[in-house]
């Protein structure tokens, strides 16, 4: 606690640089989270996932199980990928975090370092727990992915005798939490953009992070009309 103390003593700038970081990506993706669940038809997912179980009914009542699969599998390569993308960036940032004494020279104007060690060490951090939570919730992704695919094949009265619960209702919960994991996924990446640019300066990160903030809000409000 001492420790932390410090740091917001010493560098004020950027502990309040990370506090606004914070408070945008955890903050609104809880209130976010919050609408999809409880507010559905105030918010743009929610009136995709209308249709979501729409499609899955259709699947089922034309047993085109085939056609389902082909579709899911365009998400499921665009997931796989950023997982591994994750998965070998994650890998660089651990190795620069374990060597700042080499990295710090990057960042050095002269004689004097533009970003001390404890700052880059955090700003490092920073980028790491965005590609470890793109990482968890595209893996996710395909994890459901792959047992829809699967699911979308099978009779429905399997389905509901082994999940004692309607056949539709059940792939629809499941396609519908793969589309939740798939979009924190891709905020987690939308989120690198204010992350990088903090080792330029904490003030184009903060405009960033409000810029990708907004960004999202529209994406998330902006096709709902609220009645």
């Amino acid at each position: 606690m001492t420790g932390v103390l410090q740091f917001m003593i010493t560098y004020p700038l950027d502990t309040f640089t990370f506090v606004v970081f914070l408070g945008f990506t955890i903050g609104y993706h809880t209130f976010y989270h919050y609408m999809v669940r409880r507010r559905p038809s105030l918010i743009f997912k929610g009136k995709i996932n209308i249709v979501r179980r729409a499609w899955v009914a259709k699947i089922f009542e034309e047993n085109t199980g085939i056609v389902a699969v082909q579709t899911l599998r365009n998400v499921t390569m665009a997931a796989s990928f950023l997982t591994s993308a994750s998965v070998i960036l994650i890998g660089g940032l651990i190795s620069l975090l374990l060597n700042l004494e080499a990295t710090q020279h990057i960042f050095i104007e002269g004689d004097v370092p533009r970003i001390t060690e404890p700052v880059l060490a955090l700003k490092l951090i920073n980028l790491i727990a965005l590609f470890v939570a793109s990482l968890f919730y595209f893996s996710l992704c395909v994890r459901l992915l792959n047992h829809i695919a699967m699911l979308l094949g099978a009779p429905p009265a399997a389905i509901r005798d082994a999940m004692g619960e309607d056949a539709v209702q059940f792939v629809y919960s499941l396609y519908a939490k793969a589309g939740r994991h798939y979009t924190f996924g891709m905020r987690s990446v939308y989120f690198l953009i204010p992350a990088v640019l903090w080792f330029v300066g904490p003030s184009l990160c903060i405009l960033a992070t409000v810029g990708v903030g907004f960004i999202c809000m529209k994406l998330d409000f902006g096709q709902v009309r609220f009645q």
